[in-house]
C-alpha cells in the first residue's frame, strides 16, 4: 500500500480500493468523482462502488486480478531501460485522459494498471478527483516516492489542479527509472518543505545508474534534459504534452543505436550495455546481441560473440542471418582453435546443414566448409560429396577443383587426380582468355594442380 496525495491505493482480491481523508472529500470532489462514474472514459478503471466507511472515503475500482500497477512493474525491472519503457504507454494512455473531461490524472505508480491488450501493454488508471489541499502539513503522511510526484504548486495549495501536474508527475516517474532517487531531507516536515520548492530529489546525470560513458551521449543528454523541462517548478515552463518525454525515451531506450553511439569512445561498457538480460520484444533483443557479437568479434573475442549469438538463436531459432553469422563465426573459430577442432567441427556441420536447408539460394561456400571439416577429419569420400554438390553451384571455382584433387590423392586415386590436373588446366585457359584470371594468376593455379 503506498500513501499518495489522493488517497492510500491497495489491492483487494479482483479490486482496486484508494482511500482518503475524508476531510479532503469536499462537495467538488464528490460532485467531480459523480462525473467521473457517468461517463465512460478510455483506458479508466470502472469505479464499482464508493462511499464513506470508518478508515475513510473508500472508492473501489474493478481491475484484472492479473494486472500489474505501474509500481509493482517498475520494480521488477532491473534495468533502467526497461522501466523507461514502461513509461511509453504511460504516456499513450495520458494523451487519452487529457483529451477528455478529466481534470487532471493524479499519477501515482499504484492507481495506473499496465494491462496486457494483445499488442503490448496499455495504462489504466483508477480516477480520482484532484483533492484539495487545506495546509502542506495534510501530506506528511504522504511516502517520500509519492510525495516526490507532486507538482510543486500543488504542495503549496496554489491554483487548481490540472494537467500541468500529470506532466510534472511523468517527469518525474521518469527521473526515478533512471535511479534519481537521493531524497534530500530526512524529515516528513522536510520533506513537504523541499518538494514545495521541487527540490526532494536530488536529480542529475551522476545521481542515475546509467553506465557514466552514457551520460555523454547525445540521445542520453537530450532524455535528461527534457525530464528536467518536465519537472519544471513553474508549471507555464513544463511542455503540454508528452510527445517530447516519449520521444526522448524512445530514443534513449534503443539500446543498438545507443551502443553504436557509444562504441567508438568505449567498446567496453558498450559490450556491457548490450549483454545484460532484460525486457523488450524479441526482434529488440536479437539485433543487441548481434551488435555485441559484431563488437566483441572485432575486439578479438570470437567465444563472447559466440556466446551472444547462442543467445539470439535461443531468441529465434529460424533467424536465418543470425544463423548465417553464427556460421561464419564458428568458421572462425575452426580455424583458429586447432585444439578444439572437434567440438566446434561439430557445431559447424551442424550449422551448415541448417543453412543449406533453410536458405532459399545456399552458396556453394556452405559445402566447402563442410569438405574442410570433413578432410580435416579424414573422411575424404564426404569431403568429396560435399565438393561435388559445391562445383554444381559454381564450376568456375578453382579452390574446389583443388580440393577435389586432394581428396583423391589421398584416397589413392591417381586416375581421378589426373583427371581433375586436366580439367583444371582447361579451366583456366579458358578463365585467361576471357579475362577473368591474369597470366601470373593462371600460372599460380596451374602451378598448384600439378603440384597434386
Amino acid at each position: 500500500m503506498t500513501a499518495a496525495a489522493r488517497g492510500s491505493l491497495r489491492r483487494e482480491d479482483d479490486r482496486l480500493v484508494r482511500v482518503i481523508d475524508p476531510r479532503l472529500c469536499d462537495e467538488s470532489f464528490r460532485a467531480e468523482l459523480r462525473l467521473l462514474k457517468a461517463r465512460s472514459q478510455a483506458l479508466t478503471l470502472e469505479i464499482v462502488r464508493d462511499g464513506q466507511v470508518e478508515e475513510g472515503y473508500r472508492i473501489e475500482y474493478a481491475a484484472p486480478p492479473a494486472a500489474r500497477t505501474l509500481g509493482e512493474a517498475m520494480a521488477a525491472e532491473t534495468r533502467w531501460a526497461d522501466r523507461l519503457r514502461l513509461l511509453v504507454p504511460l504516456c499513450d494512455s495520458v494523451d487519452r485522459w487529457h483529451a477528455g473531461p478529466m481534470s487532471s490524472a493524479g499519477l501515482d505508480p499504484t492507481g495506473v494498471l499496465l494491462i496486457d491488450g494483445g499488442g503490448g501493454p496499455a495504462a489504466w488508471l483508477a480516477p480520482c478527483p484532484p483533492v484539495r489541499l487545506a495546509d502542506p502539513r495534510d501530506l506528511l503522511g504522504v511516502d517520500e516516492t509519492s510525495l516526490a510526484l507532486l507538482a510543486p504548486e500543488v504542495v503549496r495549495g496554489l491554483g487548481t489542479p490540472g494537467r500541468p501536474e500529470d506532466i510534472y508527475a511523468l517527469g518525474a516517474l521518469a527521473a526515478g527509472a533512471l535511479g534519481y532517487g537521493s531524497f534530500t531531507a530526512p524529515t516528513p516536515a522536510e520533506r513537504v518543505e523541499a518538494q514545495a520548492r521541487g527540490a526532494l530529489i536530488e536529480a542529475g546525470p551522476s545521481r542515475s545508474l546509467m553506465e557514466p560513458g552514457l551520460r555523454q551521449v547525445g540521445r542520453i543528454d537530450r532524455l535528461i534534459a527534457t525530464i528536467r523541462r518536465y519537472r519544471d517548478a513553474s508549471p507555464d515552463a513544463r511542455p503540454a504534452g508528452t510527445r517530447e518525454l516519449r520521444r526522448a525515451i524512445v530514443a534513449a531506450t534503443d539500446l543498438v543505436a545507443l551502443a553504436r553511439d557509444l562504441r567508438t569512445a568505449d567498446p567496453a561498457a558498450a559490450l556491457r550495455m548490450l549483454g545484460q538480460d532484460g525486457a523488450g520484444r524479441p526482434d529488440d533483443r536479437i539485433a543487441q546481441h548481434r551488435l555485441a557479437a559484431e563488437i566483441a568479434a572485432g575486439d578479438g573475442d570470437p567465444e563472447t560473440a559466440l556466446d551472444h549469438l547462442d543467445r539470439a538463436v535461443a531468441l529465434s531459432e529460424a533467424h536465418i542471418d543470425v544463423r548465417g553469422e553464427r556460421g561464419d563465426l564458428l568458421w572462425r573459430l575452426w580455424n583458429e582453435r586447432v585444439e578444439d577442432r572437434e567440438r566446434i567441427g561439430e557445431r559447424l556441420l551442424a550449422e551448415l546443414a541448417f543453412l543449406r536447408e533453410r536458405v532459399a539460394r545456399p552458396g556453394a561456400a556452405l559445402w566447402v566448409r563442410e569438405a574442410h571439416v570433413r578432410m580435416d577429419r579424414g573422411d575424404f569420400a564426404a569431403a568429396l560429396r560435399a565438393l561435388f554438390a559445391a562445383e554444381k553451384l559454381d564450376g568456375a571455382d578453382l579452390t574446389i577443383l583443388c580440393l577435389s584433387g586432394k581428396c583423391w590423392r589421398k584416397l589413392d586415386r591417381p586416375a581421378n587426380v589426373e583427371q581433375v590436373v586436366n580439367l583444371a588446366g582447361s579451366r583456366i585457359r579458358t578463365l585467361i582468355a576471357i579475362g577473368e584470371l591474369s597470366e601470373q594468376e593462371g600460372q599460380r593455379w596451374l602451378g598448384c594442380f600439378h603440384g597434386l
